[in-house]
């Protein structure tokens, strides 16, 4: 995990400001250098993956430049969704808490975000799965803009969109806010509520016991459904 200390230098006046050079340098050719104007609209409110009515709540604060967070999805998700997610029994939400490179963290949910509520996490599958390629960009000359659009793309956004996206006023305000109210409770990434209890164990039987445990007060708890 990245402690808290680490990344809370996910400030307005540096990071944020970082992005519009990240994503500045990814005009394409014959552009504009990223200074054409387009209409973005992105989704700044919380993004419920399964039943919005389920009676149990996972929230994760989570980072997309986050490798502990890109396991927990590749590796935990999986057995979560089948379970639990998909069968109604419980509605999960990702809210964006960026580590370092945060500019990088920041500019990808952003785009995550301009797809909306139901794009939103096909995007952030992708950015895991790209997760070593974007991680390797961001260490080079040409930075991690590349990647960023080539993800937009496969998405339907333009590379102009993509920067509109990634500098979009809400979209910072919104990743600020959520900061900002967590800053006091999240010390790592991921850092994962069930029902706003603090869950220390992440691995899918940790998970599946508290979670039954919500389901089934009185009961046995049922065997964990197997990672992947």
């Amino acid at each position: 995990m990245i402690s808290a200390k680490a990344f809370l230098r996910f400030t307005r006046p540096v990071a944020l400001m970082t992005v519009a050079a990240l994503m500045a340098s990814c005009a394409p050719e014959g552009g504009d250098g990223g200074k054409t104007d387009v209409k973005v609209t992105p989704y700044v409110e919380d993004v419920v993956m399964g039943d919005p009515s389920a009676k149990i709540t996972i929230v994760e604060y989570a980072s997309l430049t986050c490798s502990h967070c890109r396991d927990f999805w590749k590796q935990v998700m999986p057995g979560l969704r089948s379970a639990y997610i998909d069968t109604g029994k419980v509605k999960y939400v990702m809210r964006d808490f960026p580590t370092p490179p945060a500019e990088v963290a920041a500019a990808a949910t952003a785009i995550a975000r301009c797809k909306g509520a139901e794009g939103y996490y096909d995007v952030v599958e992708d950015v895991y799965s790209n997760y070593h390629e974007l991680m390797q960009a961001a260490q080079g000359p040409q930075g991690a803009g590349p990647v960023l659009v080539a993800i937009g793309g496969r998405h339907g956004l333009s590379p102009d969109e993509v920067r509109a996206c990634a500098n979009s006023p809400e979209t910072k305000a919104f990743i600020e806010k959520t900061v900002l109210d967590a800053q006091d409770k999240v010390r790592a990434t991921p850092t994962i509520f069930i029902d706003d209890v603090l869950i220390e164990d992440h691995s899918i039987e940790g998970l599946s016991a508290a979670i039954e445990a919500r389901l089934n007060p009185s009961g046995a708890a049922p065997q964990s459904p197997a990672a992947p």
